[in-house]
Formats: C-alpha cells, sequence, structure tokens
C-alpha cells in the first residue's frame, strides 16, 4: 500500500511540474487564465500543441528539477571526508563553496 502511495505522489508531482511549464507557454503570467488554470488542469484538461522540441526541453527541465528535489543533500552530523563532499557535490551538479 505505501509503494502505491509513494508512486501516486511521485506522478503528481511530475505531473504538477510539468503542467506549471506548460501553463507559462501558452498563457501570460500577467493574464487572468494564468491565475486561474492550475498546471496540473492545464496538463490533463488543456491541448497544448507545442513544437516536439519545446516539448523535449521542457520534459527535459522538469526531469531535471525533479531530480534535484530527490536527490538534494539532507544535512546530517555524519562527518566524512572532503573528496567524498566533493564528489557528492560534483553528483548533484551543486556548486562548490569556497
Amino acid at each position: 500500500m505505501e509503494q502505491v502511495v509513494a508512486l501516486l505522489t511521485i506522478a503528481y508531482a511530475n505531473g504538477v511540474l510539468l503542467g506549471e511549464a506548460l501553463r507559462d507557454r501558452p498563457y501570460d503570467p500577467t493574464s487572468d487564465k494564468w491565475k486561474l488554470y492550475s498546471g496540473l488542469f492545464v496538463l490533463l484538461n488543456h491541448r497544448c500543441r507545442l513544437p516536439s522540441a519545446t516539448m523535449r526541453q521542457i520534459i527535459s527541465d522538469v526531469l531535471q528539477t525533479f531530480a534535484v528535489l530527490v536527490h538534494c543533500p539532507v544535512r546530517t552530523n555524519v562527518r566524512i571526508s572532503r573528496q567524498e563532499s566533493s564528489k557528492a557535490r560534483d553528483t548533484w551538479g551543486m556548486k562548490h563553496e569556497a
């Protein structure tokens, strides 16, 4: 049961992220329709026709955003070496702190 809930939560998060990215294309952020419709509503109910290259770019951006959310480092009291810390930052695409 917990696995089903986890999968549904992941699907919902991806749907919201993709819908919000799609919502910015047809509607101007200052318009009333942009405020009226949520991103998930736009994804599920509106037929947005975009070129395939644009759609691929949007999906790539959304997946990258989701990966950053999932793989973000959590602060902990466990000590690791500088080399491991640097390797972890490179893996997550984070900037090195000076």
